[in-house]
């Protein structure tokens, strides 16, 4: 699944297997929430993550296991190959996401059904913080 520039709510769903081209799923310059969803076994990460500020993902009551990462966390432009004619944000906009979530299970390789390589990967670990938030137990309201 890719979503590109739109706002998707994915409910209640299991994607498992994924052999394609590394991950289940890819949000780039869109919106994507995930409820109560299970990502698993797939060959590369659950979830690829970027596009700067125009990317918001929302993880709710989900288990991203068994995957080489839960999530991996690449940022870049929203401007297909830096295009000048592109309306993008500015290059000092691209660096990083909006990532929002509680009740997950997103476990590393050293946890039973653990990804198999880790829980995050990022591409430019300095621009991001630490988002293992999103793998604690916290009630909607915290």
């Amino acid at each position: 699944m890719s979503a590109w520039s739109s706002a998707c709510t994915l409910t209640d769903s299991e994607i498992i297997g994924c052999t394609g081209d590394g991950e289940a799923i890819s949000v780039y310059c869109t919106e994507l929430e995930l409820r109560s969803c299970t990502i698993r076994d797939s060959v590369g990460s659950a979830i690829h993550l970027g596009g700067g500020e125009a990317t918001k993902l929302h993880i709710i009551n989900s288990s991203l296991t068994g995957n080489a990462y839960g999530i991996d966390f690449t940022y870049g432009s929203c401007n297909p190959g830096d295009d000048p004619d592109w309306d993008a944000p500015p290059p000092s906009a691209r660096s990083y996401a909006t990532v929002t979530g509680w009740n997950n299970r997103i476990p590393g390789p050293d946890e039973p059904n653990g990804n198999r390589e880790d829980a995050f990967w990022y591409c430019f670990p300095d621009r991001l913080v630490d988002p293992s938030f999103l793998a604690e137990p916290k009630s909607e309201d915290e």
